[in-house]
């Protein structure tokens, strides 16, 4: 009789559990649900290499300051939400070096390098998250392309 040992699973979580795990503390969850009502969670599972620039809960709470539209609004307005959100989004960062977001719109870093970069569009990064297939640079601000 053969015992097989699975191999190591990954040490990193993935987005969703990352997601999940940080709902006690309320930091990822309007991120969440923003992500969901979206559909671009799906679109992060999807790619092998990406950056969230991934706003914190205040950051969704202030964005009636921030950025003019008050949370509620945003969150029921599907096409602003799923703008705003690609805006977040990098995919295949390592080759990207323009910083391309999925809606187009480049993000101004002050550093090509992930973990080297300390600002995204000129708001400070105030935590790293390595994930499966990505990185998350956690935010205090929503980010919002230029009209």
């Amino acid at each position: 009789c053969f015992t097989v040992t699975p191999s190591a699973p990954s040490s990193l979580r993935t987005l969703q559990e990352v997601l999940v795990e940080e709902e006690e503390e309320d930091q990822f969850v309007p991120l969440g649900v923003a992500l969901q009502r979206s559909g671009l969670l799906k679109v992060i599972d999807g790619l092998a290499d990406f950056v969230l620039v991934a706003p914190t809960g205040e950051a969704f709470a202030s964005s009636g300051v921030d950025i003019g539209i008050e949370y509620s609004a945003l969150m029921n307005d599907p096409r602003t939400l799923e703008a705003i959100m690609r805006y977040h989004i990098v995919a295949d960062p390592s080759t990207n070096q323009s910083w391309r977001t999925l809606n187009g719109s480049a993000l101004d870093v002050d550093e090509t390098d992930i973990e080297s970069i300390q600002r995204v569009n000129g708001v400070d990064i105030v935590d790293r998250i390595g994930v499966r297939n990505g990185t998350i640079l956690v935010v205090t601000r929503l980010l919002v392309p230029a009209s």
